[in-house]
């Protein structure tokens, strides 16, 4: 897989479909430092930069993706070197996270679902982290599901917050 830097924030992939922007450096040493030997589900490996900053430091990673290009080009990539993350499609019915981290598709309506699918595995005091909440839709989500939160001055932004609900 072919990464190169975007113009605008983080990486990209010229063969992505979906032409995604990954978190830039900055924002992977600040998710990298929040989750230090947590159990993370990522919502979202995109392309795999996160995946990469939140496996340097967690005790596991959990990474879910239902997109089958992410599965063939990605996945693959990532589970030469990665021997702490776990590849799934779909939230998974059991576990329990310390920490989760969204970046799936940035719809109000999927950021709430994702907040809501994972709430089933999240551990009491859980912290959430959001990357893109710059984005409107991110931003209200946020707002709506959780009492508290701080927005990290990223160029995409960095939210983050706790397991308390609104």
């Amino acid at each position: 897989m072919n990464l190169q830097p975007s113009d605008i924030n983080g990486y990209y992939c010229p063969d992505d479909p979906m032409k995604r922007l990954s978190v830039n450096d900055q924002e992977a040493k600040l998710i990298s430092s929040l989750v230090n030997q947590m159990f993370v589900l990522e919502i979202g490996t995109g392309l795999g930069v996160s995946t990469r900053a939140l496996a340097e430091k967690a005790k596991t990673v959990v990474s879910v993706d239902p997109d089958p290009w992410c599965h063939e080009n990605v996945w693959p990539v990532l589970a030469k070197d990665l021997h702490n993350v776990v590849f799934l499609k779909q939230i998974p019915n059991n576990g329990r996270f310390d920490a989760i981290f969204i970046d799936g598709d940035h719809s109000y309506e999927a950021v709430v679902s994702d907040i809501e699918n994972s709430r089933r595995v999240a551990v009491p005091g859980c912290v959430y982290i959001f990357h893109d909440s710059r984005i409107p839709d991110v931003k209200k989500a946020i707002r709506e599901q959780f009492k508290e939160w701080v927005d990290c001055s990223t160029a995409a932004g960095i939210g983050v917050a706790w397991h308390e609900t609104v």
